[in-house]
Parts: structure tokens; C-alpha cells; sequence
């Protein structure tokens, strides 16, 4: 429905609340998101760097 000359949906301060309310959710999504990519990271590469160290001490013993 057409109303003040522009569509309801761009007029409606309901509506805008709630497209607001629907960005700041999708950001809370993507910032956790992006945390737990970054944790999940952190600690694979921290294994990898202690396996590699393991194997290196291995080398050096033998």
C-alpha cells in the first residue's frame, strides 16, 4: 500500500525498529562467528606448533 508518497514499509517506524533490530542481530552473528574462527585458529595452529616442536626434539635426541 502506497502511503505519504512512498511505500508503508519505508514510512512505518515499526518496521524501521525492527530492520534495525534485524542489523544489529546479523552482527552479533558475524562478529561470533568470526571470534570463533579466529579461537579455532589460535589453538590448531598451537597444536601443530607443539606437534612440530615434538618432532623436532625427537630428531634432536636421536
Amino acid at each position: 500500500k502506497i502511503n505519504y508518497g512512498t511505500s508503508l514499509s519505508n514510512v512505518d517506524w515499526l518496521h524501521g525498529g525492527a530492520e534495525f533490530l534485524l542489523t544489529l542481530t546479523n552482527l552479533f552473528v558475524v562478529i561470533g562467528l568470526r571470534e570463533a574462527l579466529r579461537k579455532f585458529r589460535r589453538e590448531t595452529g598451537e597444536e601443530a606448533s607443539k606437534a612440530s616442536s615434538k618432532a623436532e626434539e625427537k630428531q634432536t635426541s636421536a
